[in-house]
């Protein structure tokens, strides 16, 4: 019985994918830069912890409207707090005017380009329902 165990696959005699040398040599090498990428991400250059659950650095929600309208009004999103399988918190870097289009979200005031408005609401789905 023949195991490769290359990161996310692990391919054995009885998997549907079967691996000749050459394709192994192959996958040695996308994991060979993977692992290398990984290293190299994971290094602390170039990154900035962010505490997401300070309300002077962030403004979260649970409204996937709000957050659309945001993300159209320049906003950036950080992350979305999967934890509760019902439901998800948007993270957002908090700036000057983040609860300024919020009220104007929920006050029906808020003037943004439809087709923006949809493009932002396919792409938080997106990340929402992602696994």
């Amino acid at each position: 019985m023949t195991f490769i165990n290359k990161g996310h696959f692990v391919l054995s005699d009885f998997s549907a994918y079967k691996v000749r040398a050459s394709h192994s040599r192959f996958i040695n090498k996308i994991t060979q830069n993977y692992m290398q990428n990984k290293q190299h991400l994971g290094s602390e250059e170039g990154y900035q912890y962010i505490p997401v659950d300070d309300p002077s650095i962030t403004f979260t929600t649970y409204d996937i409207g709000v957050s659309t309208a945001f993300l159209c009004a320049g906003f950036s999103l950080i992350t979305i707090n999967k934890q509760n399988p019902k439901k998800g918190l948007f993270v957002f870097e908090k700036a000057d005017g983040i609860e300024a289009v919020a009220d104007d979200y929920f006050a029906n005031r808020l003037e943004v380009k439809a087709r923006s408005y949809f493009d932002h609401l396919k792409a938080l789905k997106n990340m929402l329902y992602a696994k």
